[in-house]
């Protein structure tokens, strides 16, 4: 089977320019759409870590922050003493990540309702929170 003219020297040329090839969907973006992204995630990060700090019944559902963003968003949290009610259902939160949250459940004394349904806490992550607040309420 014979080659193709010039194919040898577009792959050197392509190489040459810096572009990234691979094998994998998705991996030939350009690294600056990947900062973008954390850019953007970052700044909803500080947009709900505001809407922690101030209001009693908080909603922040379905964002799918995960467990670095519940590390951000508990400091936030711990700050507010006015919060009764937080939804983090369906964030993609696990064990890990409610570690975040255990100095928080200690503190805050208005607390009454944490939704973490539709997160993969598994059993180790139902039992810190369960050690949690029989601590507190002892």
């Amino acid at each position: 089977m014979p080659k193709p003219k010039g194919s040898t020297s577009e792959i050197k040329k392509a190489l040459s320019s810096g572009l990234k090839w691979s094998f994998s969907p998705g991996t030939n973006l350009l690294s600056g759409g990947a900062a973008k992204l954390e850019k953007e995630f970052r700044k909803k990060l500080n947009e709900f870590s505001k809407e922690l700090r101030t209001f009693r019944s908080v909603d922040l559902s379905g964002r799918n922050f995960g467990d670095d963003g519940l590390f951000f968003l508990a400091e936030s949290l711990g700050y507010n003493q006015a919060a009764e009610e937080v939804d983090f259902s369906g964030n993609g939160i696990t064990a890990v990540g409610l570690k975040a949250l255990d100095g928080v459940l200690q503190t805050n004394t208005m607390l009454k309702t944490l939704n973490l349904s539709g997160n993969n806490i598994g059993i180790e992550g139902a039992k810190m929170i369960s050690l949690t607040v029989n601590d507190k309420i002892l």
